[in-house]
């Protein structure tokens, strides 16, 4: 088995390789050596200090300092706010109690490191397969309604997990998430944890009820309860058998996608779960017939009293968690002055504690001098967002200035805002918790015809913490910021304006279709018309959405009301059959009596008594819909399924507006190889930069030869080759790495986009041992790069013995570069052969030094690795600038 997990799985063979602890005793070696000449294996290890590359990947690097509870002394603080000072005068304060420092090289981490030793701050398990900081509410040991202090068990956590000498909790299949907490308002969220701990007292004992299995990012999960009750002092031992009993199951190891403890929660059930992790203890839990509710939603927000009589805490909104080094400095005199202890809380603020009642005044005087602004409304105060742009190599978007846009366009519209809390992420990792706020944005890209980009905003409502702890749904999709302002103002304005004391009560009050017709600014008044009755069949795979039922009659007006009819009748139609601009999605056909409606009057074609309305799943023109929790719930599905399982699924449900991509690499001829045998009419696509090797362009023949597959070449625009080459010169890669991406840009990936542009769904051969920051590539994707298509990647699994061992099984042709030393094969100038030891994409642009081996063809989300340079270059040309 352990083989088996190795070959497959690339992170676990980086593991076996070099334990990640042992990287920092190799960091004078290689700060030595230079960061172009460090293997990206050794920079995947340095997570397991806190370091991540800062975007782009050219030498800098993000450094999370790991808070356990978030509790911090003045002495922490000001060392943390010097070396904030020291690197770019910038800091943020993350979600998990963690404070975050960018603009750092290689050659700065011994000092920094010492630095952080020096007040017990050193990072060792921030990141990484590893136990990730343990969270607590920021006011434990002082709120005053706490059911008691849980201290000595964030301690304990702590103490054990991040210990260096226990390297087998560094060595976990993938991160895990652990919170404790006797808050009555459950502000930690234990509901989206791995673990949490979650405080109650049963039978006059201190102690936790326990909650396994939460989890967000692209496939949310709410943390599902146990239904035992464990003692204060148990906690340890719990969250030992919980975390070894899922290490120590190679299937964890199998897939890093499906590595994530929820996903062991769903295979074997809580029952089964709850069974395991019993036989593991040496006592015996009670069992708990009622669990622990919050009070009510409250984040520890302004000025309140501590259980410590005659003393206060008071909470420093943070902008989007964001706070200059210069600052922190000045809040660590003035905690050193007061005798005040500071706290970080979740919604990414600081706390100051310990407050007598006489220095209150001065306190908060002080502190609103050093620039914080205290008196806001709570809106404001909890509203969170991630890191993403400018940093975040994964972000397709900004986070933090939209949000702080967004609050400053409302406050400004409708003043300071109460009850509404509002998350927003650069990419569907979910760090802001997009799927848990009251209001969710996530970040993606609308691509237009001429290849630029345009941020927009996928709207999530509905979802919730505590009490009404549920999971959202995107209500709207591809919204530009502006009108993402118009369209919250006037959730808002409604929400104000009705009979709910809660938003979340609200949004649930109303349907998606009414959601968006609030956000829109259309009249909701249903005119008083006489509704005709009328039979509506559904064809084919359609049915699974509404129960199998294939016929049903309705009583309807239009052709639009009709189908409004099926959306509110059955669940599985619901945002299935409109768009967000209310028109007919693709991947349906609707025909009364016969007629397309589309050569009648559309969707508001009137009805007759004795209509009939016909839907049939579209057979080109569209594809079959998902929405995006489905398709990332089938990627783990099809996560250990054969990929031709998974190219059956993508044939039958997106032909013919489906392409396989193709650039002459072996990964590209087994997935043609294996789509022609099951359906000889695949289409492929590549992508001609005029600059390929001979020997591609052999091949391409050679595949339309055996196949009888025709290749739909994609080219640049002559004008803009002309424009570059005129400009910079017809090697202008080799001048600059933003030349370089720039000619990407022009030969690759403007002709990407208009190849995209005539598709639902895309196949390509990416796999997660190409490139160590690949490792998170799932086999069905979201595309956000490419207007949210569907991106397939069946061979994210396959090492690249599994190709060649298929190519020769099967006597597929293959490009002669690879017997001339090639592994990977891209435009002639800018790859090279390697040696057997060296880095399969080593041979690509190997003249580069400090810059990421992309080339913009594949979204960052999935490689993690690609900044967008050209937009730089193209955006300085349109504004009059060429300096480069």
């Amino acid at each position: 088995m352990r083989e088996e997990v190795i070959e497959k799985n690339p992170r676990e063979r980086l593991k076996a390789e070099k334990h990640p602890l042992d990287i920092l005793e190799e960091l004078p070696t290689i700060i030595d050596r230079g960061y172009e000449d460090t293997p990206e294996e050794d920079m995947v290890r340095l997570q397991w200090y806190g370091l991540y590359h800062d975007k782009p990947r050219v030498g800098y690097f993000l450094l999370r300092v790991k808070v356990p509870g978030g509790i911090l002394n003045p002495e922490q603080l000001r060392v943390v706010g010097e070396l904030s000072s020291r690197f770019g005068d910038y800091a943020e304060i993350t979600l998990r109690q963690d404070i975050q420092l960018h603009y750092i090289r290689l050659e700065h981490l011994p000092d920094v490191f010492e630095s952080l030793k020096s007040v017990n701050l050193f990072p060792v398990g921030a990141c990484g397969d590893t136990v990730r900081n343990i969270t607590t509410c920021p006011l434990c040991g002082l709120e005053k309604d706490e059911l008691f202090d849980v201290r000595e068990c964030v301690q304990k956590l702590e103490g054990f997990f991040h210990h260096p000498e226990n390297r087998d909790y560094f060595n976990l299949p993938r991160k895990f998430k652990i919170t404790v907490s006797a808050c009555p308002y459950h502000c930690n969220m234990p509901e989206m944890h791995d673990l949490a701990f979650v405080g109650t007292v049963f039978e006059g004992k201190e102690g936790f009820a326990v909650w396994i299995g939460g989890g967000l990012s692209s496939t949310p999960r709410i943390a599902r309860k146990l239904g035992i009750f464990v003692e204060k002092e148990r906690v340890l031992s719990l969250a030992k058998a919980v975390v070894d009993l899922w290490s120590e199951d190679p299937e964890n190891r199998k897939s890093f996608v499906k590595a994530r403890f929820k996903y062991m929660v769903d295979r074997l059930g809580v029952e089964k779960i709850k069974s395991m992790i019993l036989e593991r203890l040496d006592f015996t839990p009670q069992p708990l017939d009622e669990e622990p509710l919050p009070v009510k939603r409250y984040f520890h927000t302004g000025v309140g009293r501590q259980k410590q009589e005659g003393f206060y805490y008071l909470g420093i909104p943070l902008p989007a968690g964001r706070v200059r080094g210069s600052q922190l400095l000045a809040l660590a005199e003035l905690a050193q002055e007061f005798n005040l202890s500071i706290r970080l809380s979740q919604r990414q603020n600081i706390i100051l504690v310990n407050i007598s009642q006489e220095d209150l005044r001065e306190v908060r005087d002080r502190v609103k001098e050093l620039g914080f602004k205290l008196d806001v409304g709570e809106t404001r105060a909890i509203s969170v967002a991630c890191t993403s742009d400018p940093f975040c190599n994964y972000s397709v978007g900004s986070a933090k200035e939209a949000l702080l846009e967004l609050l400053d366009y409302l406050e400004e519209k409708l003043g300071k805002i109460e009850g509404v809390s509002i998350g927003v992420d650069g990419c569907p990792h979910a760090c802001a918790h997009h799927w848990l706020n009251d209001i969710g944005l996530q970040a993606t890209h609308l691509r237009h015809p001429d290849g630029s980009v345009e941020t927009t905003y996928n709207l999530v409502l509905r979802g919730g913490y505590g009490r009404r702890a549920s999971i959202g749904k995107i209500v709207a999709k591809k919204v530009p910021l502006d009108r993402v302002k118009v369209y919250v103002e006037r959730l808002i304005l409604a929400f104000r304006s009705s009979k709910f004391e809660e938003f979340y009560e609200f949004v649930n009050s109303k349907s998606d279709e009414e959601l968006l017709s609030i956000m829109e600014g259309k009249t909701t008044q249903a005119k008083e018309e006489v509704k005709r009755s009328v039979k509506i069949r559904i064809f084919g795979p359609l049915t699974r959405f509404s129960g199998g039922l294939s016929e049903l009659e309705v009583s309807a007006n239009t052709v639009r009301t009709a189908l409004e009819h099926l959306e509110k009748e059955f669940e599985g139609f619901k945002g299935r059959l409109f768009d967000e601009g209310g028109e007919l999605k693709p991947f349906v056909k609707v025909f009364l009596n016969e007629e397309d409606v589309s050569f009648l009057k559309g969707l508001e074609t009137p009805l007759k008594d004795g209509d009939e309305l016909m839907l049939y799943p579209a057979l080109a023109g569209g594809s079959h819909t998902f929405d995006e929790l489905e398709l990332h719930e089938l990627a783990l599905e099809f996560e250990e399924k054969p990929a031709q399982e998974l190219l059956v699924w993508a044939i039958e449900n997106f032909h013919p507006r489906l392409y396989i991509a193709w650039s002459g690499q072996v990964e590209d001829m087994v997935l043609l190889d294996m789509a022609w045998r099951i359906n000889p009419d695949v289409r492929v696509f590549a992508v001609d930069t005029g600059r390929l090797h001979e020997e591609t362009y052999r091949l391409m023949q050679e595949v339309e030869d055996r196949y009888g597959v025709r290749v739909e070449v994609y080219f640049p625009d002559a004008k803009d080759v002309e424009e570059l080459t005129r400009k910079y010169g017809i090697n202008c890669f080799y001048k600059s790495v933003e030349l370089r991406h720039l000619c990407c840009h022009v030969r690759k990936v403007k002709p990407l986009l208009k190849a995209l542009s005539q598709v639902d769904a895309w196949i390509t051969g990416l796999r997660r041992e190409q490139w160590a920051s690949r490792h998170n590539i799932m086999k069905i994707e979201v595309d956000h790069d490419h207007g949210q298509i569907v991106k397939i990647n069946p061979l994210a699994d396959w090492s690249e013995r599994e190709v060649w061992e298929y190519i020769k099984k099967n006597v597929v042709p293959y490009n002669k570069l690879y017997e001339a030393g090639f592994r990977s094969i891209g435009c002639e100038p800018c790859t090279r052969p390697v040696a057997p030891f060296e880095d399969p994409r080593a041979g690509r642009w190997w003249w580069e030094k400090d810059a990421p081996k992309e080339c913009g063809m594949h979204c960052s989300i999935e490689t993690g690795g690609f900044e967008k340079i050209a937009d730089k270059v193209i955006k300085e040309e349109k504004d009059g600038s060429e300096d480069t």
